[in-house]
């Protein structure tokens, strides 16, 4: 039979030794330890995201004669460090936990939770979720603003309920800050790292080709035929990335164009289709939101920051190193 949080924490503590649990009333347990008795507070959440632990540790005060201890389904590495920095205990349904209190010290990790909470966060950094990307997206583009709800829907021309529904779900994971009337993004290297796992999960659709000269030749030869044939086309990856950062040194161009141009935009270039020795590859757009922000950077037509670092994160040899370069570029702004 499936214990409650209540009667599991309980139980840990009955198993530890030198800790006697004298009394226990669904809200709180009384132990003694060390020849001296100390109350726990159990502070129960239904879901362990960041904002909702940081939220409870904060309503819940420090208090002199009691311990706190966060009852939760399941608890994440992130969020379990905000209670250790804030020397909260935690226990989540699978009996992962820590409390330290007195003489006592009980550390259990490692225990699979069939709880765990990825779904949320799938299902808005997955490609599939377009108008999540729109949304994103556009606070991104300006990660220093302060938003209104209003505002961010017409930015992003999606519903207030979709914004609200996004907002929740940033707040949640204590990715915005509220000012004034509005909010905007705080933590958006944690929030970028945790959208590239999961964006990244999926390949793109990529055409291997070879294209003969230097790389820097034929990056100009894009914008050439860009104005000259109207075929359009946006550099990333290495490629996009060392325009906001020049941070590594690559040996293959990344660049989206329609899947519709990319014959076309071999022929212009006297390139051709292969499966081993690429120097060029042709991503096709799963959606044009890929393109949001977009712009020119040193005469060539660029993905914006955000997609050169989505990108670049997947990408062997040193692409995490380029997306990193791209992020210090983006947290200047």
């Amino acid at each position: 039979m499936k214990k409650n949080p209540e009667d599991l924490v309980k139980e840990i503590l009955e198993n530890a030794p030198a800790v006697d649990v004298l009394a226990a009333d669904g809200n709180a347990i009384r132990v003694k330890a060390g020849g001296r008795v100390y109350n726990i507070l159990l502070l129960k959440l239904a879901a362990g995201y960041p904002g909702h632990v940081k939220k409870a540790i904060s309503e819940s005060g420090k208090m002199a004669d009691c311990y706190r201890l966060l009852l939760v389904p399941f608890m994440s590495d992130k969020t379990a460090g905000l209670c250790k920095e804030a020397g909260v205990g935690f226990c989540d349904t699978a009996g992962n936990c820590q409390m330290a209190f007195g003489p006592v010290y009980i550390s259990v990790s490692g225990k699979k939770n069939p709880k765990a909470q990825s779904r949320a966060s799938k299902s808005v950094f997955e490609r599939s979720s377009i108008v999540s990307s729109r949304v994103l997206r556009t606070l991104v583009s300006q990660p220093g603003r302060s938003w209104k709800i209003e505002e961010l829907a017409e930015a992003a021309d999606c519903s207030l309920g979709q914004i609200a529904k996004i907002k929740r779900f940033l707040e949640d994971n204590d990715w915005i800050s509220r000012i004034d009337k509005g909010f905007k993004l705080q933590k958006l290297e944690d929030m970028l790292s945790r959208w590239a796992e999961i964006y990244n999960a999926r390949p793109n659709d990529v055409v291997e080709c070879y294209v003969p000269g230097n790389l820097a030749e034929i990056e100009s030869r894009f914008e050439q035929i860009r104005k000259q044939a109207g075929l359009d086309y946006w550099l990333t990856g290495f490629s996009g990335g060392n325009r906001y950062s020049p941070t590594v040194r690559y040996s293959k161009i990344h660049v989206y164009v329609r899947e519709s141009a990319v014959e076309k935009m071999l022929q212009q270039l006297d390139g051709k289709r292969v499966e081993s020795g690429a120097n060029l590859a042709f991503m096709i757009p799963y959606d044009d939101c890929v393109l949001i922000d977009s712009r020119t950077v040193k005469e060539s037509s660029v993905v914006s920051p955000l997609q050169a670092y989505l990108d670049c994160k997947p990408l062997k040899a040193r692409g995490e190193e380029m997306a990193e370069g791209v992020l210090r570029v983006m947290k200047t702004w």
